[in-house]
């Protein structure tokens, strides 16, 4: 081979690593950059949902979580995160970017770097919603009027709601005094939960004391149980032919309770000094309770009663 012939083939293997490397750099690279850009949309969703879940989306509180939250997920890479809390709009916003092992933002690529592409920039978010469920599931389907949740001021105080002419009463909002202050709402398909559908005014129910009889074998179950209760402003009807107008879902652990004369449906309700439930008292102890639940079950449209929904938005 001549001088000449060995500098064309020098050229051409040189032009064509150069395309090599290029080829190596869209299968490589590329796809390491793909990898890491949703290991950090991973980190970013658990971080969003994690914060929301902390903070119930107000203003000013910590989002300690999310540098760890992000960092779990990203496996090939460090990466740097931050949170931003809408108090307003109810969100948590999470950011998420890969850091090179030195320190800078983006990732080293391998092969890249031949076609003078030293760092890929690669980030992700995530946003999460706060809100206050109006429809879902009761387990348990007590309602109790709002006036229960109001006059305990704070959560986590123990109150007695009873159903009884003798016991402090709630006013409805028109100025009558509301049925019983807790009622039951109409079971679903014959069983004990009650489904509260957000688009109806008027959920079916019972204006009585009388606990529902599909829910007579599973009561038991809910001692010392936090339940998720609907809670009504306005009641109409009387007896099986009752409804409730539902305005949001509050949550209440359950620590005592009296239902009927029989034994069986009554417990724990002699035990709270001046809160007890006894003799013709029909009624159920307890303390209203924050939770926040990623039940996407629940939808929104509901007062703030102390139970948030979260969700991720798209």
């Amino acid at each position: 081979m001549s001088n000449d012939e060995r500098g064309v083939v020098a050229v051409l293997v040189a032009i064509l690593m150069v395309v090599l490397l290029g080829c190596a750099a869209i299968s490589v690279d590329i796809g390491a950059n793909y990898v890491v850009k949703r290991q950090l949309q991973n980190g970013a969703d658990a971080a969003a949902l994690a914060v929301a879940q902390e903070s119930s989306c107000k203003a000013g509180s910590s989002a300690s979580s999310v540098s760890s939250l992000v960092q779990a997920n990203v496996n090939s890479s460090s990466a740097a995160s931050a949170a931003v809390i809408d108090g307003v709009k109810r969100k948590v916003t999470v950011t998420a970017s890969a850091v090179g092992d030195d320190g800078l933002a983006g990732r080293r690529n391998v092969f890249a770097p031949v076609l003078g592409v030293d760092r890929s920039e690669i980030s992700a978010s995530a946003t999460a919603s706060c809100v206050f469920p109006l429809g879902g599931t009761a387990e348990l389907p007590l309602t109790f009027h709002k006036c229960h949740f109001d006059e305990s001021r704070s959560l986590d105080v123990k109150i007695l709601v009873a159903y009884n002419v003798t016991a402090p009463r709630c006013n409805g909002t028109s100025g009558n005094a509301a049925p019983g202050n807790f009622g039951w709402l109409q079971g679903a398909n014959g069983r004990c939960p009650a489904k509260i559908d957000a688009a109806v005014y008027a959920t079916p129910g019972d204006t009585g004391n009388n606990i529902p009889g599909p829910c007579k074998d599973t009561i038991k179950q809910f001692q010392n149980a936090v339940v998720r209760v609907p809670i009504y402003d306005v009641a109409g009807g009387t007896g099986s032919g009752g409804w409730f107008h539902v305005v949001g879902l509050a949550a209440f652990k359950i620590q005592g309770y009296r239902l009927s004369g029989n034994p069986e449906f009554n417990w724990n309700n002699d035990v709270h000094g001046a809160l007890s439930c006894t003799g013709s008292c029909r009624g159920i102890i307890g303390t209203f309770v924050k939770i926040v639940s990623l039940d996407s079950d629940l939808t929104p449209g509901g007062i703030d009663f102390g139970v948030s929904t979260i969700s991720l938005l798209d």
